[in-house]
């Protein structure tokens, strides 16, 4: 099985950042979204940074209002599918859906600047919840605070079909900093999917390993240090330090999400790096967006 992540190009050059003369500010911005490139990455002679189209498995594409109108619906669901006595998710399996939401999240207009669909941001929010609720009790808050934020932007999606437009929109209103506003919730979702796509790039070092080598707690301890707690107060911050000591053990996480990881190991590896690079590829559009456009928000709460 091909793999789209060996197709993912490195993150930013911190050296070629500095000798472009970016400020300090971009610096640490771009630092925060490194991560130790992976031996066998390679980057695109075009230096295309979307994810190879076609990596996702065929699932069937629901529209941004089933997903909103049904949440309450899925929630629910997901608990009573959660377990059919085997320990395995009666369910389309979760990455793959990520996966699939992630295909196509970028696109490009006729001048080849690569954009995001506002639309295409939600569905994306949607399936990260969907495997946010497999870490169990432990990320509550989270899902809980992915939800509150989507609602935020799915408000302003009849005026503003592209991400980007809303963001400079609200801008030039002098709204960007207010909450609530489009940017305010992007920026959060967005370090939501930072966070999950450095968890997920833990487990591949040991596919080649047993799944047991690989210690969850251990991967959402580190990707919570490196892509949320820089912007997390003290409460923040009890909250989910207690959860990460409520996290399923690696093997019993990948077993709610859908794998049987003692006979599917290649198929879980694949949507693991599916949505590394979708996820990769989003985050990292998006934080240059707002680093261009100077609305970035540090603060800590």
């Amino acid at each position: 099985m091909a793999s789209p992540y060996a197709r993912c190009p490195p993150l930013v050059d911190l050296e070629a950042v500095r000798t472009r003369g970016n400020t300090s500010k971009q610096c640490a911005i771009e630092a925060r979204l490194r991560l130790v490139p992976m031996p066998h990455e390679q980057t695109h002679s075009h230096g295309a940074h979307a994810p190879p189209p076609g990596f996702a498995r065929a699932l069937p594409r629901r529209s941004v209002d089933d997903w909103i109108d049904t949440r309450d619906d899925e929630d629910e669901d997901d608990e009573d599918d959660d377990d059919d006595g085997s320990g395995m998710a009666d369910v389309p399996r979760a990455l793959a859906s990520l996966a699939h939401a992630l295909d196509g999240s970028l696109s490009a207009n006729d001048a080849g600047a690569r954009r995001v669909d506002v639309d295409a941001w939600i569905r994306v929010v949607h399936a990260v919840v969907r495997v946010f609720r497999r870490f169990g009790v432990a990320f509550a808050p989270a899902q809980a605070d992915l939800l509150r934020n989507v609602d935020k932007i799915a408000a302003f999606r009849h005026r503003h079909r592209y991400v980007e437009d809303m963001l400079l929109h609200e801008k030039q209103q002098g709204i960007s900093q207010q909450d609530p506003s489009g940017t305010v919730a992007v920026l959060w979702t967005r370090r939501s999917f930072h966070f999950l796509w450095w968890t997920l790039e833990a487990y591949l070092p040991k596919h080649v390993a047993r799944v047991q080598d690989v210690s969850l707690r251990r991967a959402l301890a580190e990707s919570y240090a490196h892509t949320l707690k820089p912007y997390h107060g003290i409460a923040l911050h009890l909250v989910f330090q207690s959860g990460l000591l409520l996290a399923p053990p690696t093997e019993a996480f990948f077993a709610r999400l859908g794998y049987d990881v003692g006979h599917e190991a290649d198929v879980l590896v694949h949507d693991v790096e599916a949505c590394v690079c979708g996820l990769r590829s989003l985050v990292e559009h998006v934080a240059s967006f707002y680093v261009q456009h100077d609305i970035e928000d540090q603060t800590v709460v």
